[in-house]
């Protein structure tokens, strides 16, 4: 009996100390997140450029900002205080992306599959776009999972499977092999992320380097609100 007293006294301690510690690291985070939203810029694109070279840098510091905003709501807090400018952020910065992934695959505007990347860019968590740039394997599983999707999608649609009971089978279907793929993790995704990877990992660390460099240089650029 003392020793599962001890046991449930250790983990009761180390709960404490978790929670401790997430307290400590959301007050330093918002802080800094909200000094950058607190500041005079000329335009959103500056504004999302420097929030994101911030996150940059608390993901690279072993922050995370998932996990801290799923806790306390940091975004949502901070936009809140701030007319919404946290919401320009998937815009701006999806923008930028989506032109960047697009131009490695050749990809033009006006192809299907520029839309594609830019829905799956802009719809991830906001608190997960640091990691879009700071996780080279995060971002191309969440780009090989919407290109795999969005290929069963236009084959529905090219069918005219996309309304009564064809939609429904054909929706059925598709969430069905998206399921699989997720589960399973097998060969066919696995070897298009390795293929994707290849290119999309040099580039991701060239867009860190000029969202950083950005970033540094507005620093005194921009003055207190």
């Amino acid at each position: 009996m003392n020793t599962i007293t001890k046991s449930l006294r250790k983990n009761i301690n180390e709960i404490k100390e978790t929670k401790k510690n997430l307290i400590i690291e959301h007050s330093i985070v918002q802080s800094r997140l909200k000094f950058v939203l607190e500041q005079n810029y000329k335009s959103d694109r500056e504004k999302s450029i420097f929030l994101l070279s911030e996150m940059i840098i608390l993901e690279e510091q072993g922050y995370d900002l998932r996990q801290l905003n799923e806790q306390f709501d940091i975004f949502g807090f901070l936009g809140s205080l701030f007319g919404g400018s946290v919401r320009s952020l998937p815009e701006v910065i999806g923008e930028y992306l989506t032109d960047g992934v697009a131009k490695l695959f050749g990809i033009n505007k006006q192809n299907y599959f520029y839309n594609v990347i830019r829905s799956v860019i802009t719809s991830t968590n906001i608190a997960d776009y640091g990691k879009l740039i700071t996780d080279c394997r995060f971002l191309t599983n969440k780009i090989c999972d919407g290109l795999i999707e969005a290929v069963i999608t236009q084959q529905q649609a090219k069918n005219n499977y996309d309304t009564g009971a064809g939609g429904f089978m054909l929706n059925a279907i598709r969430n069905s092999l998206m399921k699989i793929l997720a589960d399973q993790k097998g060969s066919i995704i696995q070897n298009l992320e390795d293929v994707l990877s290849t290119i999309i990992c040099d580039a991701q660390a060239k867009w860190r380097q000029n969202i950083s460099n950005l970033g540094k240089s507005m620093v005194g650029k921009v003055g207190t609100a």
